[in-house]
């Protein structure tokens, strides 16, 4: 569901689970992606701790990073979820997945009807 401040375009995209930084091999491949709103895809950065919140359409909200993108690929496509697959893809050590912060889990709900 499109947000009433958001004007671009709003469709599912393809979001690499590594957001950049050198995290990860940057591959097209299903185990190494998740589907996002445009709104979710550009608040994900490397470190969620670092920073977390970002600002879009003078909204304040709160980032989220790879630990969520793979706690969120675990949950919703399980049978793609390959911790082993990505640990050979990954640059460092793969984090381990964290619940993403509660304001995306009412907004997932909002969206789905379904809660995380």
């Amino acid at each position: 569901m499109r947000p009433q401040n958001w004007y671009g375009e709003w469709w599912l995209q393809v979001a690499h689970i590594a957001s950049g930084g050198a995290k990860a091999l940057r591959v097209d491949d299903r185990r190494a992606v998740i589907l996002a709103c445009p709104r979710c895809h550009d608040l994900h950065v490397t470190d969620s701790e670092k920073f977390p919140f970002k600002t879009i359409g003078g909204q304040k909200y709160p980032t989220v990073s790879e630990k969520h993108f793979l706690w969120i690929k675990r949950d919703v496509d399980p049978e793609y979820y390959s911790p082993d697959y990505l640990r050979q893809i990954w640059i460092g050590v793969l984090p381990e997945p964290e619940k993403p912060p509660e304001f995306w889990n009412r907004e997932y709900f909002i969206a789905t009807g379904v809660y995380r």
